[in-house]
C-alpha cells in the first residue's frame, strides 16, 4: 500500500495539482496547517479523492488562542488541577506568562477544517508534562486516541502526567500507547511513559 501525505496552507490551486499528481497512491491524506480558507481546502480534498485527517497546528495567533480557550473550557471537567472557566482576560494574562516560558508549547488539532482538540506540552527537567482535550461532540469517533498518540510523539521526550481515577477511557488509551500508572492519590492517577513511546515500535 502506498500512502501520500500532503501539507496544505492557503494554496487551493496548488493542492489540486498536488492531489492529481498522486493518483497512483492508495491513500492521499491532506493535512491542513491552519489555512484561512479551510472549508475550501476540505472541499477540494474530498472532490479530488483526498481525505482530511486530524492535524496539529502550533498556537500563534489571537484567533487560535481564543479557540484554545473555548476548547479548554469544554474539557475542563476532566482536569486534575484547575477546572475553573477561563475568561478572555484570564487568557490574556496566561498568554503574557507563556511569553516568559520558552519550554511551553500549545497546539490545536484541526479536523475537517475546524479546531476540535488541543494539547499543551510543558518541559520540566527531563520530563514533558502534557495536557490534552477533545471537544465532547467529537468523542467516540476514534479521534481521541489519535490526538493523544500525536501528543506523545510531539512531546519529544519521556512524559509524566495525571488523570482522574474515574477517567477510564483516557486510561485505556494511555495504557495502550505505553503509559503506566506509578501512583494513585486523592482520586488522581499519576503515570509515566518512556521515550520513545512503546507504541512506536509497532509502526517501524
Amino acid at each position: 500500500m502506498i500512502g501520500v501525505a500532503i501539507f496544505s496552507y492557503n494554496r487551493p490551486k496548488m493542492l489540486v495539482e498536488a492531489i492529481k499528481s498522486c493518483k497512483g497512491a492508495d491513500e492521499i491524506v491532506v493535512m491542513d496547517d491552519g489555512s484561512d480558507m479551510q472549508e475550501q481546502i476540505m472541499e477540494i480534498a474530498q472532490e479530488h479523492g483526498g481525505v482530511m485527517r486530524l492535524t496539529p497546528v502550533p498556537v500563534e495567533y489571537s484567533e487560535q488562542w481564543e479557540a484554545l480557550r473555548v476548547l479548554r473550557n469544554e474539557c475542563r471537567e476532566f482536569f486534575t488541577n484547575d477546572t475553573a472557566l477561563i475568561t478572555e482576560s484570564g487568557q490574556a494574562a496566561y498568554m503574557a506568562r507563556c511569553a516568559t516560558r520558552p519550554g511551553l508549547r500549545h497546539y490545536l488539532f484541526y479536523y475537517k477544517g475546524i479546531p476540535v482538540g488541543f494539547c499543551r506540552l510543558s518541559h520540566e527537567g527531563v520530563w514533558v508534562i502534557p495536557t490534552y482535550g477533545l471537544h465532547p461532540e467529537f468523542r467516540g469517533k476514534g479521534l481521541g486516541r489519535k490526538l493523544i498518540a500525536m501528543t506523545y510523539l510531539m512531546a519529544g521526550g519521556p512524559i509524566r502526567g495525571s488523570r482522574l481515577v474515574t477517567n477510564s477511557g483516557v486510561r485505556a488509551i494511555d495504557e495502550s500507547l505505553g503509559a503506566r500508572t506509578t501512583s494513585v492519590s486523592g482520586g488522581v492517577e499519576y503515570w509515566e511513559c518512556p521515550w520513545p513511546p512503546p507504541f512506536v515500535e509497532g509502526l517501524l
